[in-house]
């Protein structure tokens, strides 16, 4: 037998049917005397042709070949007419019927023999062409889910450069999950602790430990159903991955492991700005201390020129008044004077390098009132930058 290709022959004539079995022992042939016999045969097992007579009682070979096209798991049988009938007329009605081929009896032998064998070679290249437009159809399928997938990462990634808090990233990373169809829980890491957030508002104490278990294990974990993907600040568990579609499984562990790449760079992105408010604080608290000093010193040169000009302007008194007790002579008061003027000449030259030095602290101390101002000003503007981003995005969350 060829290939066990299996053959019904279908007559009402008995002798025709031993005849075609003779003639066919090549092939595996049941023979089959109705229409209606035909149609049950066809139910318990599918032939790879059938030769049909067209004339038979209570069912013609037209209307059986009718039934079998109607019938969407037949309907891709070859069927070939063997008639008595063989005008032009008869062949067009053949082929309306949903013929493959039609022939006339007595039939040759070799003729037949060849339009089987013609018959079955366009079924298998028709099989094999509808094999490729079925696996490119879902070669396409695959690649419009890939990219309306690939459409819902990149929203992602675009998404999550906006967030400005840990709980805003949360609910972005959640938001992509469902719209992949994706049931999570996570966890991500600041203030010292993971804190976990969920698709779900019901929590499992024990996934707290799964995660404790998965962290350890690599990248991407797979047990049963559930997938974790694992970064230095964040952890994922799916918990319905599509087990059933091996791509489609292959396709999602792409997905959440770029949507968990994206959020670990956000999430240390956050650290690092929060690490830089907090220096910032610290700078200005420092500014602000510096400035007081400044202002002390300011206070203490003003209070010192002060006490230094009432010292010298006292000792010149009393110096004056003591000249009328001691008794000096001319020259002796004279030399008194000059020794009290070559202190007050010391002190003045002094109190003026210690002048240029209070200007240059004026200076820095009117520096850091810009730079002050300018960091306030910055600081201000980023926390109203903040609040407005919080904003957009709980609008966009509901």
């Amino acid at each position: 037998m060829e290939d066990n290709k299996t053959i019904y022959c279908v007559d009402d004539n008995r002798a025709n049917l031993m005849l075609l079995e003779k003639s066919l022992k090549d092939y595996d042939t049941i023979s089959i005397q109705s229409g209606i016999d035909c149609l049950k045969e066809l139910e318990k097992k599918l032939p790879d042709l059938i030769l049909l007579d067209v004339m038979m009682p209570e069912m013609d070979g037209l209307e059986t070949c009718k039934k079998i096209r109607a019938t969407p798991q037949w309907r891709d049988i070859p069927v070939i007419f063997l008639s008595a009938k063989f005008t032009l007329q008869d062949k067009l009605k053949g082929y309306a019927a949903g013929g493959d081929d039609y022939l006339g009896k007595p039939f040759n032998l070799e003729e037949l023999k060849a339009k089987i064998s013609a018959t079955l070679q366009r079924k298998q290249q028709l099989d094999q062409s509808r094999d490729e437009v079925k696996q490119a159809q879902d070669s396409t399928m695959e690649m419009i889910s890939n990219i309306g997938e690939t459409g819902i990462v990149v929203n992602f990634l675009q998404n999550v450069l906006n967030c400005r808090s840990y709980q805003a990233l949360a609910q972005t990373v959640i938001q992509a999950m469902q719209n992949l169809g994706l049931n999570i829980v996570m966890e991500i890491h600041y203030d010292d602790k993971w804190n976990q957030f969920s698709t779900t508002t019901t929590e499992n104490p024990f996934e707290q430990s799964v995660f404790e278990f998965v962290r350890q294990k690599g990248r991407l974990v797979s047990f049963g159903e559930r997938t974790a993907v694992n970064y230095q600040y964040i952890n994922i568990i799916i918990r319905n991955m599509p087990t059933h579609d091996e791509a489609m499984c292959g396709r999602i562990r792409d997905h959440i492991a770029l949507i968990g790449k994206g959020a670990n760079a956000k999430i240390s992105a956050i650290h690092k700005d929060a690490q830089t408010k907090e220096k910032f604080s610290m700078l200005v608290d420092f500014m602000g201390d510096l400035k007081n000093i400044l202002n002390n010193l300011d206070e203490t040169y003003e209070q010192h020129q002060i006490f230094m000009e009432s010292i010298m302007a006292k000792v010149a008194d009393e110096l004056e008044e003591s000249f009328m007790q001691l008794g000096l002579s001319d020259y002796q008061e004279e030399e008194q004077r000059k020794i009290i003027a070559r202190a007050e000449s010391k002190t003045i030259e002094q109190n003026d390098k210690f002048s240029k030095i209070h200007h240059q602290f004026s200076s820095m101390n009117r520096q850091v009132d810009t730079v002050l101002e300018h960091t306030i000003n910055a600081m201000l503007e980023d926390e109203e930058e903040l609040q407005k981003v919080e904003l957009e995005e709980n609008i966009s969350l509901f």
